[in-house]
């Protein structure tokens, strides 16, 4: 069904979008923002049609073995199952070859039930050339020409099919400069309603009207480039003279981000230091920044999404309304943290058949041994205290904790439960020591030390390194100790 004629709308054009996890069109991070933009365009019910490439096998599916060793393969999907089909068609020249384009559309729902409509572009048609068949079959994939032709593809096709469904587009929005050709479909239009024949600066002020660009790479080599003989091979000659009148070569260059921010009224970069890098790197534009952002309704957990409900109702609808998250409860949240927790050890289990203890200390005894480290001793006391730990490290960090915060009553109190508990089950000297060292008190620090060492404890192996025992260096039996463990000093 075509759009209402009237309706103005903007275009978001981007070589990736992770619209769903079934649906392998999207690599990495670009293909995220541009997936989280829409979700949020939809919820705020922002009058926006999107446009990418259907890529049938996807980017790749990457496997580790067990010596950590990656290969990759294929990630086919069959669009029909899930896209639905339109029955636009659009016909580019690519090499002087006329390629014939079709469109799968994917409908992204808010919160609201306002709508967002992605078209992804297909090339596997039987009336098109075998070569021109694959173009939009892998994400990334192929030589320089292959890319090429994709962008021609995103670029130049897109914008034809936008024209064909009828949609009154006031602004394109080019994500990165792979569709930046839509650039040149854009001034090829202009020249032919005016019949002015040559570029003028006026028809580039036209183009730029209509045009918003997004960079996103901080380094030069992250940039596409094809040369002119590239460039004039798969686009004709006419298109690269045009290119040519557009002053958009650098040298003999065709750089994609430059011919988007010369035919851009408005460029930002992803973050304010990225805009600061995009700024340093083309001095001749003016280039602003927005912070990226995620759709937050996406990504939190089911166990996080029914906390905000209960606490910050309006959540979902303004996610401004997040900043009052300060005030949840403590204990609530610990809670949707164990469920998380548990659901994502349950999605490992059915996976990979590995079955990992959501009760498992170890995370928490880094994680506070880290706090120690930093000097974070409040942090290091709220992440070992709650749920009241039971593991003998944990309880002696905990110790160190409170001995290192000026607490001497409650480390006091860890020393004596970790000595009951001694009546029940081993517990490591190692690790008592730590609490002593935090309390100044180096000779009982250093008894248990070598209770360790007649122990033979593995932990012993750290003596020489661990922070949390500087304070002992200087003493001669500490010194004695590391020798012989066998270790330098």
């Amino acid at each position: 069904m075509k759009p209402k004629q009237n309706t103005p709308v903007i275009a978001y054009f981007s070589m990736e979008i992770a619209l769903d996890p079934n649906i392998p069109t999207y690599s990495g991070g670009l293909g995220m923002l541009a997936g989280d933009t829409l979700r949020s365009v939809a919820d705020l019910a922002v009058p926006l049609v999107a446009v990418s490439l259907v890529y049938r096998r996807g980017y790749f599916w990457q496997h580790l073995d067990g010596s950590g060793q990656q290969t990759e393969q294929p990630q086919p999907w069959d669009p029909d199952h899930t896209l639905e089909a339109v029955d636009e068609r659009a016909t580019i020249e690519i090499e002087g070859r006329q390629v014939a384009v079709r469109v799968w559309k994917y409908t992204v729902i808010g919160v609201t039930g306002a709508t967002v409509a992605v078209y992804l572009l297909d090339t596997d048609l039987p009336e098109n050339a075998p070569p021109d068949r694959e173009l939009t079959n892998s994400l990334y994939g192929g030589d320089s020409h292959y890319r090429l032709c994709q962008e021609v593809v995103l670029g130049l096709g897109g914008l034809q099919i936008l024209q064909q469904m009828g949609y009154n587009v006031q602004r394109y929005h080019m994500n990165e400069g792979h569709a930046a050709l839509l650039a040149l479909g854009l001034l090829e239009r202009r020249l032919s309603q005016s019949f002015a024949g040559r570029v003028k600066q006026l028809d580039v002020d036209s183009v730029r009207s209509l045009c918003i660009f997004t960079t996103h790479t901080p380094v030069p080599a992250g940039h596409d480039e094809f040369t002119r003989e590239l460039a004039e091979h798969v686009l004709g000659t006419e298109r690269t003279a045009l290119l040519t009148e557009a002053s958009v070569w650098k040298g003999d260059v065709l750089n994609m981000t430059y011919l988007a921010l010369q035919f851009s009224g408005y460029v930002n970069g992803v973050a304010m230091r990225h805009g600061e890098v995009s700024r340093d790197m083309f001095p001749a534009y003016v280039i602003s920044a927005i912070t990226n952002g995620v759709h937050a309704l996406t990504w939190a957990a089911p166990s996080f999404k029914e906390l905000f409900d209960r606490y910050i109702p309006a959540w979902r609808t303004d996610n401004n309304y997040l900043r009052y998250a300060i005030s949840i409860p403590l204990d609530d949240i610990r809670e949707a943290h164990v469920r998380a927790k548990k659901r994502l050890f349950g999605e490992i289990k059915d996976r990979m058949a590995v079955d990992l203890d959501p009760n498992n200390p170890f995370p928490r005894i880094g994680l506070t041994r880290s706090y120690i480290q930093i000097r974070k001793y409040e942090e290091a006391i709220a992440t070992a205290s709650k749920p009241e730990p039971d593991d003998s490290y944990l309880l002696a960090s905990l110790g160190e904790a409170y001995a290192r915060s000026g607490k001497t009553a409650e480390a006091q109190k860890v020393i004596d439960k970790l000595n009951e508990l001694t009546k029940q089950r081993y517990v490591p000297p190692y690790a008592v020591a730590w609490i002593y060292v935090g309390l100044g008190q180096k000779q009982q620090a250093l008894d248990w030390l070598e209770k360790s060492y007649a122990n033979r404890e593995d932990t012993m192996i750290w003596l020489n390194s661990d922070p949390s025992l500087d304070d002992l260096r200087s003493e001669p039996r500490f010194q004695d100790l590391v020798r012989r463990v066998g270790l330098p000093l």
